[in-house]
């Protein structure tokens, strides 16, 4: 439990006591009354459970391959208002959900162990949380840059916040028909405006939207996923000829999808050639508001906006290199030789400089992460600097933030999504690992990248290094003494999943409590 103060509502400017988890707990207690305030309600059909599933979409062009992330970055300042705020679970999903479209190899590189094992863990630490902390290096540079204070402030953050437009977007994606290609590119493009379409996704599995009971007994794709914070999450299908001849299997499928709690709309194919009729007019309905539409101009002149997605896009930059560097866009061991172009100032909400800026520390914090995981691992890589350039490049890769593939170069493409539940991240494979005597310095540099802590209380060192060699420990600490770092970080710094056994469920709670605090859940 923590000792708040509400900042809102008919409590405002009272504290009380909440755990990190509200709403998905039993309640808070007023620490003037004692009374207990009234139970959460049930999570949405969609999720019940809140346990992550993967979800599964068709790429953007049809000679790629994509994944999906529920993982962003964010300063200690900002991790801490967003604790400490009520905003919408959706919200907060949409700030943490993208999409990383990429090219498919044509001969899938050949990487020994140890260069696996370094994959591996590097993609455990940068997805250790849905929204989590961003390394103190980085913190420090954007904060300077952006806010132009480096003085701790409280943050107070609003749905609104969290949703950067966009202004600029290529609808050309890989769709199946003339009539979804107009529904698409023109009619939600023409009718919502480009920054609409962060909230529809094409092509989803219908076995992502399904729980595993249902799952099952139905497969393909449904044609778009529309989900806007706040509103009902809608699949929305265009139907040709074709759907005349299966009327009973479309309305077993679209009753199994409103079960889980989804909106299904039907909009006749006939309908998109003239861009109006009943069912697109229904989808205006529900959709048409303007309460959600965004000033684009306000928000762009605001320094914490700014600050916040800078340091989120940093995230998305750092991920997309390491899996360019997983497929084999990028070699491992030299650095100095990643020609990186990006087309981010195109986005339209940062200046040429500020771009520049932003790739260029994410990718020397990244760099620094990989040397020491090489040095933790025993094998030298990310030798030499990278290059960075705006627009188009001849050699190298090419981070579009816009939609828009280069012409010639591997692109690796970001855009931010919204899946009305939580997306399951994966990690690269890779055998467990056992390693030699690890350097007391690097140990440091992972205990204050994950958990902001620049040295080791006693004992806590002696147990990781023991454990990262592959050899038993009993360690025997007094309460508050940093036990729990010890195998925390561990298991940070291996690959693959780590049992803790716990005498107390109190006890579960406060670790994770405490994890949460640090960007990890």
């Amino acid at each position: 439990m923590q000792l708040r103060t509400a900042r809102k509502g008919p409590n405002s400017g009272h504290q009380f006591y909440g755990c990190s988890s509200f709403p998905t707990c039993k309640g808070i207690v007023n620490i003037q009354t004692g009374q207990t305030g009234a139970t959460a309600d049930t999570a949405p059909a969609t999720n019940p459970t809140r346990i992550p599933r993967v979800f599964v979409s068709r790429p953007r062009n049809e000679h790629n391959q994509v994944r999906f992330f529920q993982s962003v970055a964010v300063a200690s300042p900002v991790l801490e208002g967003l604790i400490e705020s009520d905003l919408a679970e959706q919200a907060l999903r949409a700030f943490a959900q993208w999409r990383l479209d990429f090219p498919i190899p044509s001969e899938p590189p050949t990487w020994n162990e140890r260069q696996r094992h370094v994959f591996s863990v590097a993609e455990k630490i940068l997805t250790r949380g849905r929204i989590t902390l961003c390394s103190r290096s980085i913190e420090t540079l954007f904060r300077k840059r952006f806010i132009g204070s480096e003085e701790d402030q409280e943050i107070v953050i609003s749905d609104e916040m969290l949703i950067q437009p966009m202004e600029r977007i290529n609808s050309n994606v890989w769709l199946d028909s003339v009539p979804e290609n107009l529904f698409y590119k023109k009619y939600l493009l023409n009718k919502f405006g480009v920054d609409f379409l962060r909230w529809v996704t094409p092509q989803v599995e219908l076995t992502s939207l399904l729980s595993t009971t249902s799952a099952p007994q139905f497969s393909g794709r449904v044609d778009f996923l529309i989900c806007q914070p706040n509103k009902q999450p809608t699949v929305v299908e265009i139907d040709g000829e074709q759907h005349h001849q299966q009327r009973e299997l479309d309305g077993l499928r679209d009753e199994a999808l409103r079960k889980e709690g989804y909106a299904v709309m039907r909009i006749p194919a006939s309908e998109l050639e003239g861009l109006g009729g009943a069912s697109l007019s229904s989808l205006e309905e529900a959709f048409s508001d303007k309460e959600h539409r965004l000033d684009g101009t306000i928000r762009h002149n605001q320094k914490l906006i700014k600050f916040i997605h800078a340091t989120k896009i940093s995230h998305q930059v750092q991920l997309s290199i390491l899996q360019a560097i997983t497929v084999g866009a990028l070699p491992i061991i030299d650095s100095s030789s990643w020609n990186i172009s990006t087309d981010l100032n195109a986005a339209g909400w940062l200046n040429d400089n500020d771009c520049l800026f932003v790739v260029k520390a994410a990718l020397d914090d990244l760099v620094v992460l990989l040397r020491n995981l090489g040095q933790l691992y025993s094998i030298q890589i990310c030798t030499g600097n990278p290059k960075i350039a705006l627009g188009a490049e001849s050699s190298g890769i090419h981070l579009s933030f816009t939609g828009e593939a280069h012409p010639s170069l591997p692109t690796f493409g970001v855009q931010d999504v919204s899946i009305p539940f939580d997306i399951a991240n994966s990690v690269f494979t890779s055998s467990s690992a056992i390693l030699d005597l690890p350097s007391p310095k690097t140990l440091e540099y992972f205990l204050d990248y994950i958990f902001r802590k620049p040295t080791f209380w006693e004992g806590q060192l002696d147990a990781i290094s023991r454990t990262l060699q592959g050899k038993d420990s009993i360690i025997l600490l007094p309460t508050g003494a940093g036990k729990s770092i010890a195998f925390q970080l561990a298991s940070f710094l291996l690959p693959g999943r780590s049992v803790v056994i716990d005498p107390i469920i109190s006890l579960m709670e406060d670790q994770i409590d405490n994890l949460k605090s640090a960007g990890i859940d």
